[in-house]
């Protein structure tokens, strides 16, 4: 929950749509995270990360703030998740959004949280089309909007 006390989405590698073409190491890293061998995908994500593979950022991400095979490190997992989203990874996107709403990362950043929910909404992403809804409905981050609060909750429930 957030200081709102609004339920949240949040999305992991074995959450979330990967890819359908990927590297071989991508999926390999997937393979080796599924097993708990934690090291193995780190060590790939991060190098395809750094290559700006925006899937690769969006694991490395969860990876930081999870703490899995490395300290856990929230403000590395806000910069990576910030990567992936711009590159339009939807996961990232909602990531992001939780993490600017919540402010478990410094301060929350109910507008910037909207943003990044918008983008997923945009994608056709039916939890952040919701969250979206919930946000005009409640004027938090975006301005009330009772109308626009009624169109996603609409387009979420399609």
């Amino acid at each position: 929950m957030n200081q709102s006390g609004l339920s949240l989405i949040h999305r992991t590698p074995l959450s979330a749509s990967a890819p359908a073409e990927q590297h071989a190491e991508l999926r390999q890293a997937l393979d080796a995270y599924r097993s708990g061998e934690f090291e193995t995908a780190f060590s790939l994500w991060r190098k395809h990360a750094r290559e700006g593979v925006g899937w690769a950022q969006f694991c490395l991400a969860v990876m930081y703030e999870k703490g899995q095979a490395t300290k856990c490190r929230p403000e590395l997992a806000l910069q990576w998740y910030g990567e992936a989203a711009q590159r339009g990874v939807l996961d990232a996107q909602i990531n992001l959004a939780v993490l600017c709403d919540s402010g478990d990362v410094g301060e929350a950043d109910p507008q910037e949280a909207a943003h990044w929910y918008d983008k997923a909404a945009q994608q056709g992403d039916a939890c952040a089309q919701f969250r979206l809804g919930q946000l005009f409905d409640r004027g938090h981050g975006v301005e009330h909007d009772a109308q626009k609060a009624a169109d996603w909750y609409r387009k979420a429930a399609e």
